[in-house]
């Protein structure tokens, strides 16, 4: 990905490259952390939540901790918005990158342009999840996953 100029070497590169790609699946896991987590609508709402007895790893902080040096994960631990945090740290890489001649224009662009459609791609995600649904959709949605079960189970037993 990086060219290698005057004063790098194969470790050098191969470092900040490291650095780039563990940083992105860091987003990718607080993102989805972050999407996992509950919202002001599902807290005191009387509207019915069903249960799928679904293991949650919104406590799994670890998750992105492997990818990330200790400093900046303790940096954007205390963030409200861990995710976004990491794409500004991942743009302001791009940019030491581009001043120390690692990357061209046309790289930094088109990578700062992936950045921008990441933050749009996550936008759209936390507003489907702070979209409060009513709660005939809740219950019937159980009801049919509950049917759905039901009937793999019998169907189980009919083969024995």
């Amino acid at each position: 990905m990086l060219e290698r100029p005057e004063g790098y070497d194969e470790q050098a590169i191969h470092s900040i490259n490291r650095r780039l790609i563990y940083r992105h699946m860091a987003y990718i896991n607080a993102l989805r952390l972050q999407l996992r987590t509950t919202t002001i609508h599902d807290r005191g709402n009387p509207s019915y939540t069903p249960d799928f007895k679904l293991t949650n790893d919104s406590e799994c902080k670890e998750c992105v901790l492997w990818f990330l040096e200790d400093n900046e994960y303790a940096d954007i631990i205390t963030k409200v918005n861990g995710a976004t945090q990491l794409l500004r740290h991942q743009g302001d890489e791009l940019a030491q990158l581009r001043k120390k001649g690692l990357i061209d224009s046309f790289q930094h662009t088109d990578m700062m342009h992936s950045i921008e459609v990441f933050y749009e791609l996550q936008g759209k995600c936390e507003r489907i999840k702070n979209t409060p649904f009513p709660r005939q959709y809740a219950y019937f949605s159980s009801i049919f996953v509950n049917i759905f079960n039901l009937d793999h189970a019998l169907e189980n037993l009919l083969r024995i």
